[in-house]
């Protein structure tokens, strides 16, 4: 049984202008019936998580190499395959975990260009002329690739929930992307289901306890933003 107050105010959340007009077990846009045999799709989803873990292992060496830097080609071959594994069952009850595996995917690829845009921006303090407008606009650009990837990882984890059968560690992934978006109700409600869903020691338990009280000043500073910005515009 979901936690969620409902499912439609989640689907606005993590579908936003995503077209994913109703929310239900299926995946999100998927449509159409596989022709492929209940054997067929094993064998697939076999090898496309064996091209997952290839891709993964690459992005992860990539990560200790100072003089070539992150494999971004690594992490997106990575989030390819995650996503065509989760393509192979329409009907979402078929792999729960294959959806929260695509949005654990995606909520990567969402960190990934959110440290280059902050990084960028920070680059941009110390530069001038062209420079800095160049990677001003870069940053923006990144930081928009951030909000996309952690809304469509928003997105797959609310499927897995959905089906009742949710990946306990998923729910402080969801609780991390909702947070970087600022979407703290959510964040909170996320919050709730790792704490349901998870046999937490006392350290964890504390550590629980901090980020609720930090996303609930988060959410409370940013109601009092909002009212302050209307007022100014009146």
């Amino acid at each position: 049984m979901s936690f969620f107050p409902s499912r439609s105010s989640l689907c606005l959340l993590a579908c936003g202008l995503l077209a994913c007009p109703t929310l239900f077990i299926c995946g999100c846009g998927s449509t159409g019936k596989s022709n492929l045999t209940s054997v067929e799709i094993a064998q697939k989803a076999k090898t496309l998580r064996e091209e997952a873990l290839a891709c993964y292992q690459r992005f992860y060496a990539s990560q200790t190499d100072a003089d070539k830097g992150i494999d971004i080609e690594a992490l997106t071959c990575f989030v390819d395959r995650r996503k065509s594994t989760a393509a192979l069952f329409p009907n979402a009850i078929d792999c729960p975990s294959c959806y929260a595996q695509y949005g654990e995917a995606l909520r990567m690829l969402g960190v990934y260009y959110r440290t280059l845009g902050l990084k960028q921006a920070e680059q941009a303090k110390n530069a001038t002329g062209e420079k800095k407008t160049a990677l001003e606009a870069r940053s923006v650009a990144n930081r928009e690739k951030s909000d996309l990837n952690f809304k469509m990882c928003l997105q797959q984890f609310n499927i897995n929930f959905s089906t009742g059968q949710a990946s306990p560690d998923a729910y402080w992934s969801a609780f991390e992307a909702a947070y970087l978006l600022k979407q703290y109700s959510f964040a909170l409600e996320f919050l709730k289901g790792y704490e349901l869903n998870n046999a937490l020691n006392s350290t964890e338990k504390t550590k629980l306890e901090k980020w609720r009280q930090r996303t609930a000043l988060a959410q409370k500073k940013k109601l009092r933003d909002e009212v302050r910005k209307e007022l100014e515009n009146k």
